[in-house]
């Protein structure tokens, strides 16, 4: 048996933490590496004592790239500020969620241990008992949501269409927060 719904949340959280902190922490600039601007240098410290300059050239980042990692270098800002709180509404609102979806893998683990014919009935696998499969399901789409929330927030150009940003994490967290409640009135009746 595999560790249960609230561990894997717990290491997905944990993760999502950690990549924050290491991303908070490589913020500074890195010297090492040749400046990605043309002409510019870079001084590499060597371990005799020299010191070696590098030029760089500029290459264009190409547009297939840059679009295939805008979801990554969202999920670090996102991540990074979660763990920084540099907004404090994003902040609360991004926590709230992850709270809400965690107490739902708690009690939906609960209700499993307490009632061997109950089903998820959520949107996603609905009619499993897979409780690591549930977790992960729903831990991603958990991320994917706060990842967007923080791309609409910051990239909206239109000021009446960024103020709708929190909208996917509240109705979600309240989705997750009913199921929690659902899950404890289930977990009573088997008293």
């Amino acid at each position: 048996m595999g560790p249960g719904p609230y561990k894997l949340t717990l290491i997905v959280v944990g993760a999502f933490l950690s990549c924050g902190i290491l991303t908070a922490q490589s913020r500074k600039p890195d010297t090492t590496h040749p400046s990605r601007t043309s002409g510019q240098e870079a001084h590499r410290p060597d371990p005799f004592g020299f010191g070696l300059t590098v030029y760089g050239e500029t290459k264009p980042e190409s547009a297939r790239r840059r679009i295939l990692l805008t979801p990554v270098r969202e999920l670090k800002r996102t991540a990074v500020d979660m763990v920084t709180c540099r907004d404090k509404v994003f902040c609360v609102a991004a926590w709230s969620y992850v709270a809400a979806y965690g107490v739902d893998m708690i009690t939906t683990d609960r209700v499993f241990n307490r009632c061997p014919t109950c089903i998820e009935t959520g949107a996603f696998l609905a009619g499993s008992r897979a409780r690591g499969s549930l977790a992960a399901t729903y831990g991603g789409v958990t991320i994917a949501n706060l990842t967007f929330a923080h791309f609409w927030k910051r990239q909206m150009k239109q000021a009446v269409l960024r103020q709708i940003w929190p909208a996917g994490l509240v109705s979600q967290g309240a989705a997750h927060a009913w199921a929690a409640n659902h899950n404890e009135k289930i977990v009573g009746a088997q008293h």
